[in-house]
């Protein structure tokens, strides 16, 4: 029996004679089946652009997150490996160096593509709903649906895929995102000017609202409780406010302090400077202390404590870890965390030694002085004679002396150049190397050289006072 004798029409393909009976399909599925066979062709092409602009927006909002996620260390990474700046790495590293047009770019073509969506979508449900619809439940159909598309497909999804593949999709987009910066340059530059002037005018009006770190320590002395360890908390507290701000070079042992061993000495001689020095981590040097070979552990001399001058200590040296002075000391906590180590070798910007630096000295700038057996209360490297009078080490920090005295660094920001100590501050304002007894003015404090050699200041008396002002008194 023929189709056509059932009262169905037959539905015939043009390439091959197939015939389906509409009355075996279900009712709801033959509605569907009718209804995309009636698309035409500028509907389909319609879906397949709003698809495909979805993609994109999802790719650039994605980009934003995945971009502006890279942490310093993981620059510092990118650095090491990009091998030129035609590669992925070097390409993300090419666009972090001006973040503002980076930004721009990212915000401009996702405003284009969302544009495009919204004009495609108007286009599709005109397409796609019955022309006796009423104006408003179009318009309202439309807004519902590609808003839903857009924030859950185009934006929320992408971002938290990006949150945790930042680096994977930076080097997916990082060569489009080059072309477009590129090619909306101009649009990026009217735009990241004309921000720059309204932050300015912003700065200049609202810049008494600005939250300072003095703020912040402010505040953790109004809401920290009035208990026994309270102080103590505070302190703890104000450390980790400054904790991202404070360089090596402010915590470090200066060269001048450093206990390290020529890597001439024999075996004998190596093991009574471990006894005197107390130290359980010593530097090895060849010549200068300029030529740091590596680090000389303690524990891996105990099992060779009976052998004569004849053992070969120098195969125990292990390799040093060196740093900058300018690196920050919680990027340097967690590369000791990773590196399993507790000691480096400060550089200056011509390769020099500076000094060194260990775990113990950054877990002090939040903790507070770590006193183990070994440390001799003098050692501490300050005297307190009353509430406003101290007698200082002149090694010492200016920070860590502004910390002891409860005063601010800043007092000393004009004065103190490049300097790091009391010493070298003294040095700033005086002009010269000041003799011994002789005495400063510097914004009402008053500074008193006790002790000198030739060529460095000792100590040094710090008298908090009233009056303020710069000259020399002596």
């Amino acid at each position: 029996m023929s189709s056509c004798s059932l009262g169905a029409a037959p539905l015939y393909s043009s390439s091959k004679r197939i015939i389906l009976d509409t009355d075996l399909i279900p009712s709801e599925l033959g509605l569907s089946f009718l209804f995309l066979t009636d698309l035409g062709p500028a509907t389909w092409i319609s879906l397949g652009s709003i698809i495909l602009l979805l993609a994109c927006s999802a790719l650039l909002s994605g980009s934003e997150v995945a971009f502006f996620s890279i942490t310093h260390n993981d620059i510092e990474e990118l650095q090491k490996q990009a091998v030129n700046k035609g590669g992925p790495r070097g390409r993300i590293l090419r666009l972090l160096e001006k973040p503002h047009y980076l930004l721009s770019t990212i915000l401009i073509s996702n405003n284009f593509v969302n544009i495009g969506i919204i004009l495609t979508s108007n286009f599709l449900f005109a397409q796609l709903l019955p022309e006796s619809t009423p104006a408003w439940l179009s318009f309202l159909v439309t807004v519902v649906l590609v808003t839903f598309l857009l924030v859950l497909f185009g934006e929320v999804a992408p971002k938290v895929y990006a949150t945790s593949n930042n680096m994977r999709l930076s080097k997916l987009m990082a060569q489009p995102l080059l072309l477009l910066r590129r090619l909306f340059w101009p649009l990026s530059w009217v735009l990241v000017n004309a921000t720059r002037i309204i932050e300015r005018r912003l700065a200049k009006h609202s810049g008494m609202n600005v939250v300072t770190d003095k703020d912040i320590e402010q505040a953790i002395e109004l809401t920290v409780g009035d208990t026994k360890y309270a102080e103590q908390d505070i302190d703890i507290l104000k450390g980790i406010v400054k904790f991202g701000n404070t360089t090596v070079k402010n915590i470090m042992c200066a060269r001048v302090d450093v206990e390290a061993v020529d890597s001439s000495i024999n075996f004998s001689e190596l093991l009574a400077v471990l006894q005197n020095s107390n130290y359980s981590r010593i530097p090895v040097y060849e010549e200068t202390f300029d030529k740091v070979l590596g680090i000389v552990h303690t524990k891996d001399l105990i099992e060779h404590f009976d052998k004569d001058d004849s053992f070969d200590w120098h195969s125990l040296i292990r390799p040093a870890f060196f740093i900058p002075e300018n690196k920050k000391i919680d990027d340097l906590f967690n590369e000791f965390q990773h590196r399993r180590t507790h000691m480096a070798i400060v550089v200056d910007e011509y390769g020099g030694s500076s000094g060194i630096v260990t775990l113990e000295d950054v877990l002090e700038e939040i903790v507070g002085e770590i006193n183990d057996e070994f440390d001799e209360p003098e050692s501490q490297g300050y005297t307190k004679i009353s509430e406003h009078i101290y007698i200082f080490e002149a090694k010492t920090s200016i920070q860590e002396a502004c910390k002891i005295m409860d005063i601010e660094p800043e007092l000393f920001e004009e004065a103190r150049s490049s300097a790091e100590t009391l010493a070298g501050l003294l040095l700033m304002i005086h002009g010269s190397m000041p003799k011994k007894n002789s005495q400063l003015l510097f914004q009402g404090i008053k500074f008193q050289v006790l002790s000198t050699t030739k060529r460095r200041i000792e100590t040094i008396k710090v008298t908090l006072a009233e009056s303020a002002g710069e000259q020399v008194l002596a």
